[in-house]
């Protein structure tokens, strides 16, 4: 018996062999590189569908340790310890990286491998991904460039790959230098970090990430920072695109290179593009010329329950919608967001439609519910944009405006429900009962910006953050009692009046 096909040998009257195969799955096996293969594409070469190529952890060099094919077939090509900085895949500046072009399904898997100093003289330097959706796990692309777009990664043609837990950092490219992916790619990215990737070019789109062309993808739990590119220093987003940001922080990024270009320092939305982003942060992105924060140019735009602050830019700090004189204007619509980046930060140079709703815009702007007062963040020195105690913007935003749970972030099988967490993965509709609400909904009601104040648990007598039976045993204790009483509780007068009665047990209880 063989462990693949077995087969089965039988003699009939009229005297004629038949050989009959039995098709049986074989067993998945396991390929060791560089034990049992002397390099990687070898053991890719031998490997079937269902099998699991293992690197140990090394640095690979050489012709078949890169410029690797996965040949369609669905396997997992992976480090042995699945900590990419140990397994590494150098490309010692020379042309291809891993290709995944020959129909390659989410059972094609890569993870915890590192890619670096790939060099492509066209598209693509790190990852290549052209009509294929490979499933990219905990993996690092860096110091990887390309002459034309995706020192990182290109995805083009109908690619839907799934990246998970991925760093692009350091790539290079003449646009997307991070990212970049045109004609109908869909990838999603969850969890990634897209961090110090330059397009140096000034005419360069998007340095983190480039979309363009009928691409849909989708962004959560990313951070996109420290990327520099003439248009979209973060990201730009052209040609009738439709990506999602959700929980997403784009901070620190750069339009401005070699004196030209200097638009959408975060973010770039232009050419008939729709982007859609939700509990993002958007701040300190800088543009040389206009849109320090974000650039809208014959785009639409939807922002919810974001925070934009501490952008700059000469024209437009926070936004800037200027389509040239070339494209028709754009729109641009903003519910429960906060805007602070100076009283002069949105310039509508092309007239385009701007709406903001329930929003705390900086030197105010017109539209129901909108207030111009300090936001009360608790340390925005140090990036800290968290809502402090008596935040005007507490209980200040529209429930109507929040969007559905699309993407199904808490995992509960709802995806008709609104979203449920914030960018801190907390509760988005948390009510505090000390702030009158002054939006629009039934409490709870939606606080502006992209965290949601969490008050401090009150029934919380022994601090450990939780309320539990230790809280109610020393309420009790003193329950009755007040200051001048032997064995009287300071902490457990919840409601601040100099005695522990029920009002304090109704509180701790609640």
């Amino acid at each position: 018996m063989t462990t693949g096909n077995m087969r089965t040998v039988s003699a009939v009257a009229s005297g004629i062999l038949i050989i009959s195969f039995a098709a049986h799955p074989a067993a998945a096996d396991t390929l060791h590189v560089p034990g049992e293969y002397p390099t990687i594409q070898s053991a890719i070469d031998a490997a079937m569908n269902g099998d699991t190529v293992e690197l140990q952890n090394m640095t690979y060099t050489g012709p078949d340790n890169r410029h690797l094919n996965f040949q369609g077939k669905a396997i997992t090509v992976r480090s042995v310890t699945g900590l990419p900085f140990l397994c590494i895949i150098d490309g010692e500046d020379q042309d291809g990286g891993v290709i995944f072009n020959s129909g390659e399904g989410p059972d094609s898997v890569l993870e915890g491998i590192a890619i670096t100093r790939i060099h492509s003289q066209s598209n693509g330097g790190g990852l290549v991904i052209s009509n294929s959706s490979p499933t990219i796990n905990n993996c690092m692309i860096t110091y990887c460039s390309a002459d034309g777009e995706g020192g990182g990664v290109y995805c083009q043609l109908n690619a839907d790959p799934a990246f998970i837990a991925c760093t692009f950092g350091n790539n290079e490219a003449a646009s997307g230098a991070g990212i970049s992916m045109r004609f109908s790619a869909d990838p999603s990215f969850t969890g990634c970090i897209i961090v110090n990737n330059n397009s140096p070019n000034g005419e360069s789109w998007g340095g983190g990430v480039n979309i363009a062309q009928d691409c849909n993808p989708s962004f959560l739990n990313c951070i996109i920072s420290g990327n520099v590119a003439g248009m979209g220093g973060g990201v730009s987003c052209a040609i009738d695109s439709l990506p999602v940001f959700i929980n997403c922080k784009i901070t620190g990024n750069l339009a401005a290179v070699q004196n030209t270009g200097g638009r959408g320092g975060g973010i770039m939305i232009s050419s008939g593009s729709d982007a859609e982003l939700i509990n993002c942060l958007i701040t300190d992105n800088q543009a040389q010329v206009q849109g320090g924060g974000i650039s809208c140019d014959s785009g639409i735009a939807t922002f919810s329950n974001c925070t934009v602050v501490d952008n700059s830019a000469p024209v437009g700090p926070g936004l800037a919608c200027d389509s040239l004189g070339i494209l028709p204007p754009g729109s641009v619509a903003m519910n429960n967001c906060i805007m602070r980046n100076g009283t002069d930060q949105i310039v509508n140079i092309d007239d385009s439609q701007i709406t903001l709703t329930f929003c705390n815009v900086e030197g105010g702007f017109t539209g129901q519910g909108n207030i111009d007062a300090d936001p009360l963040f608790t340390n925005p020195g140090n990036g800290q944009y968290l809502l402090g105690a008596g935040s005007p913007c507490i209980d200040a935003g529209d429930n109507t405006a929040v969007p559905a749970d699309s993407f199904d972030i808490d995992e509960d099988g709802d995806s008709t429900e609104a979203i449920p967490f914030d960018l801190g993965r907390q509760d988005r509709f948390r009510d505090d009962p000390l702030t009158s609400d002054t939006g629009n909904g039934t409490a709870p009601v939606v606080d502006m910006g992209a965290y949601e104040y969490q008050p401090p648990c009150r029934g919380d007598i022994n601090g450990d953050g939780n309320t539990n039976q230790a809280d109610l045993g020393r309420l009790l204790a003193s329950y009755g009692l007040s200051p001048d009483d032997p064995g009287f509780d300071p902490a457990a007068d919840l409601n601040g009046v100099g005695a522990v009665w029920q009002e304090d047990l109704g509180i701790l209880l609640a």
